[in-house]
């Protein structure tokens, strides 16, 4: 059969890949469940499909379409995943499951952090589920390296502390996050084994019982990949079967190739983020600021994003990123429903 391999670039593109399923159909009656699933509307009983107009399509995943569009009510941009609930390639209970807990996170952590997504509508209809945020315009930091290739020491810094503190404004409203992936445990373990596959710390693959610091070994999975333009225990084609990748993860010490130019302060921090151990690991915000690392920034600065990075003026002329004024009055008048309408 087929060897399953993991590329440690391209499941990072775009979120909703990394929900992708086997070719296995569900059942019908799985099928009939998701058909019959109706998400509870946020923010109000009365939001529907008409809110909303669709002007481009920016994307396509496993679970559907995204949308950059229009809302009606306040005139602002945004994004709409459109969650098609015919496909019949979701595994039995896995999608309804991974929809109600990507809506519940995001409408329980609403406003609790400046780094994470907010969320501006979730409804249903007969035939979609969809789910609207604010619309990022700049992409991802993946998009970044594969045109620079990986971040200098200080812009990784920086991106790598305001990680820290969503992770921890996460934590505080009890959220154990693989991104879409994210799941509520309070101070429980968990131990059912969901993760993004290359960011899956230790003991995620060996199924073992793990908490918040599996998130700390991602964090240090993430600083690894933006400075080294890589995935740590990945080869150079930075593609490996699934199988042989997990016992890299496990079995081999973690190495530095590539850049010289490295201070060992930033090594020594990637190291005790993906400490195998997971006792042994630094874990927190308070703890990984006190690191030689990031001990030189200032938190409420990093939380106010007053450092000056390679990102600071993303919202300045951005070349790419769509804009209400790129659609004339008349395409907006006329951007039609067709696609989703049968309330």
């Amino acid at each position: 059969g087929q060897v399953e391999r993991i590329d440690g670039k391209k499941q990072k593109a775009t979120k909703i890949d990394s929900f992708s399923t086997s070719s296995s159909s569900a059942t019908v009656e799985s099928q009939t469940e998701l058909r019959n699933f109706r998400i509870r509307p946020y923010p109000c009983s009365s939001i529907s499909v008409a809110d909303f107009q669709f002007l481009t399509k920016i994307g396509r995943g496993a679970f559907g379409e995204v949308w950059f569009g229009r809302s009606l009510r306040d005139n602002k941009p945004c994004a709409i995943k459109a969650i098609d609930k015919r496909n019949t390639n979701y595994p039995p209970g896995f999608a309804i499951e991974q929809i109600r807990r990507e809506v519940d996170n995001l409408r329980f952590i609403q406003n609790q952090s400046p780094f994470i997504l907010s969320l501006i509508a979730a409804f249903s209809n007969d035939d979609y589920i969809f789910i609207v945020t604010e619309y990022l315009g700049a992409g991802d930091v993946f998009d970044k390296l594969a045109v620079i290739g990986y971040l200098d020491e200080y812009d990784a810094k920086l991106l790598v502390a305001e990680m820290a503190c969503a992770l921890d404004d996460l934590r505080k409203c009890g959220v154990l996050t693989d991104f879409g992936l994210s799941k509520f445990i309070g101070r429980r373990r968990t131990s059912s084994g969901t993760g993004t596959m290359v960011i899956r710390a230790p003991e995620m693959i060996r199924g073992a019982e793990y908490d918040y610091s599996a998130d700390w070994y991602s964090l240090g999975v993430f600083a690894y990949e933006i400075i080294f333009g890589r995935t740590p225990f990945m080869n150079h084609l930075n593609s490996l079967p699934k199988d042989v990748f997990y016992d890299k993860v496990i079995n081999e010490e973690l190495t530095f190739k590539g850049r010289h130019d490295l201070s060992e302060n930033c090594l020594s921090f990637i190291k005790q983020l993906m400490n195998k151990d997971p006792k042994a690991r630094l874990v927190g915000l308070a703890v990984i600021m006190k690191h030689p690392w990031l001990s030189e920034l200032e938190l409420y600065k990093v939380r106010n994003r007053s450092y000056k990075t390679l990102w600071s003026n993303v919202n300045r002329n951005l070349k790419g990123a769509l804009k209400l004024s790129d659609f004339s009055s008349n395409y907006i008048n006329a951007a039609s429903l067709k696609f989703f309408v049968n309330d």
